[in-house]
């Protein structure tokens, strides 16, 4: 059995974003170790959003991007958009960052960045280019829990 295949099985994960880390980080690497605990964090989010679509059916507004169709390319929009309006001195645009989720009724999307463990809803306003200070509009988070609870108050409040 190979080092891959026991770790996938002991974490009980087969994402393709584990298969990736472990390739880019390798087994060893201490960064690595991080984003398999960043990926404990992502898959929460990702469950919680779909429990949360489950209990609100079609009204729910967000999607997790790993689970709704995003395409590769897509995704990448997105991050790239990120990227662009933060610059690149900003700590949350300087390493990987990955899309977890968006909403359906704005242009806030979560992401999560691996090298600093933590999920952060952007309002982007898809300019192309380094915003002025304070934007992108940004909430932070630093658990998968705060971040549902997060979502899940405002959709009740502006939606329901």
């Amino acid at each position: 059995m190979t080092i891959l295949s026991r770790s996938l099985r002991i974490c009980k994960y087969s994402s393709i974003e584990y298969i990736e880390a472990y390739k880019k980080y390798g087994y060893d690497n201490d960064r690595f170790f991080v984003y398999r605990g960043g990926l404990v964090m992502l898959d929460t989010i990702r469950k919680l959003i779909d429990d949360m679509s489950k209990e609100y059916g079609e009204d729910f507004i967000w999607w997790d991007s790993s689970a709704f169709g995003f395409s590769s390319e897509s995704i990448a929009r997105f991050v790239n958009e990120l990227k662009s309006e933060l610059g690149p001195d900003d700590p949350f645009a300087a390493d990987e960052i990955i899309m977890a989720a968006k909403c359906d009724a704005n242009d806030d999307v979560l992401f999560y960045s691996p090298k600093l463990s933590e999920l952060r809803i952007y309002h982007l306003t898809w300019s192309h280019c380094r915003e002025k200070e304070g934007f992108p509009t940004c909430v932070r988070f630093e658990s998968a829990e705060s971040a549902a609870s997060y979502i899940k108050q405002n959709f009740e409040k502006d939606y329901l």
